[in-house]
């Protein structure tokens, strides 16, 4: 695998964490305004529960692409794998 694609591939953790974390968030709005609206709501407390794996999970992939990112740039550079955009 190419530095290139092993940077887009660490890259990758950062775009699902930032998108689990903002679904999360969403989804948590959602339920409470359900929630508020009918307390007795199944539907409501179930979508609750969702953004409670979906944000740990996203904390976790953003934590690990740090990780995985300094270890990436320890071996090979700062500017390992990146590619100057095409004019």
């Amino acid at each position: 695998m190419s530095l290139h694609e092993q940077r887009l591939q660490i890259d990758a953790k950062r775009r699902t964490g930032v998108l689990f974390c903002v679904l999360g968030g969403i989804m948590a709005a959602v339920s409470l305004a359900v929630l508020i609206g009918d307390p007795q709501s199944i539907g409501g407390w179930l979508s609750a529960a969702t953004p409670l794996l979906l944000v740990p999970l996203g904390i976790f992939n953003i934590v690990t692409y740090r990780r995985e990112l300094a270890a990436f740039e320890d071996a090979h550079g700062r500017d390992a794998g990146l590619q100057d955009p095409a004019t």
